[in-house]
C-alpha cells in the first residue's frame, strides 16, 4: 500500500520528471519529455493513480490484482488503485513501466534532446 504523497516524491524521483495541474487543481500529472506516464485525480474518494502499460501485460495485471483496473484507453492505460492488494515496490515498478515506456515510444530526434534519458530501458513486469 502507498500514498500519492509517496507516488509523488517517487515519480519525481525519476530523471527529467515535471508536475503540473494542466486539467485543473484536481488532476495531478506526471510527465517526462512533456508526455504524461503518470496521472491522479486527488479528488477521488479512493487514492488512485493511472498509468500507461504495455498491452501485452495489462489484461493479465487486471485479472491478477483487484488494484488494477482497465481505464480510458483500455488498451493503454490502467488504473491503480493505491490502498489494495499490491505492494510499494510493485506500485513503483509499474511506475518505472509507464514511464520506460513513454521515454522509449518518443522519436530519437527528441529523445536526442535529453542526454540524461539515455539509460533508459524497458522496465518488464515480473511478479
Amino acid at each position: 500500500m502507498a500514498d500519492i504523497m509517496q507516488i509523488r516524491d517517487y515519480a519525481l524521483s525519476l530523471k527529467e520528471t515535471t508536475e503540473g495541474f494542466p486539467f485543473g487543481d484536481g488532476v495531478l500529472v506526471f510527465k517526462v519529455m512533456g508526455k504524461i506516464f503518470c496521472f491522479s485525480f486527488l479528488l477521488d474518494e479512493e487514492e488512485s493513480i493511472c498509468l500507461k502499460c504495455d498491452p501485452e501485460i495489462a489484461p493479465s495485471l487486471a485479472e491478477r490484482f483487484s488494484a488494477i483496473e482497465p481505464t480510458f484507453n483500455k488498451k493503454h492505460w490502467i488504473k491503480l488503485f493505491l490502498d489494495r492488494d499490491l505492494r510499494v515496490d510493485e506500485i513503483y515498478k509499474l511506475v518505472e513501466h509507464s514511464y520506460s515506456l513513454v521515454v522509449l515510444k518518443q522519436p530519437k530526434s527528441k529523445q536526442a534532446l535529453y542526454p540524461s534519458l539515455s539509460d533508459v530501458a524497458y522496465v518488464p513486469i515480473d511478479f
